[in-house]
């Protein structure tokens, strides 16, 4: 479907959609929301603490560092012809994967 991309054995898809990232989870909301808009596997994978597909739609927590769900979203990168693993939580900022959100120079 739009906006997700099937690795190329089939067995999973990779949300791609831009949407809002927040940094920021203050009293149980989202705050601090970045101005541009990244997919979910980049805002959660690098500083963003929630995200969401549109301004109607309530964002969703990301998931706590260091858990199977995290580690599950933020190894897949890999598997996105043109772009290597994802970086944890250590490791620099993480190259955005489409251009129409502003792919980043080789």
């Amino acid at each position: 479907p739009l906006g997700f991309y099937a690795v190329a054995d089939g067995s999973r898809c990779i949300d791609i959609r831009p949407g809002y990232c927040f940094t920021s989870l203050v009293g149980g909301r989202c705050t601090d929301q970045r101005q541009q808009l990244l997919p979910k596997m980049q805002c959660c994978c690098d500083s963003g603490r929630c995200w969401s597909s549109g301004t109607t739609t309530a964002p969703e927590m990301c998931p706590i560092r260091g858990t199977d769900e995290y580690r599950k979203m933020c190894t897949v990168g890999s598997l996105i012809p043109g772009i290597g693993p994802l970086p944890g939580p250590d490791v620099g900022p993480v190259r955005p994967i489409r251009p129409e959100i502003g792919r980043a120079p080789r």
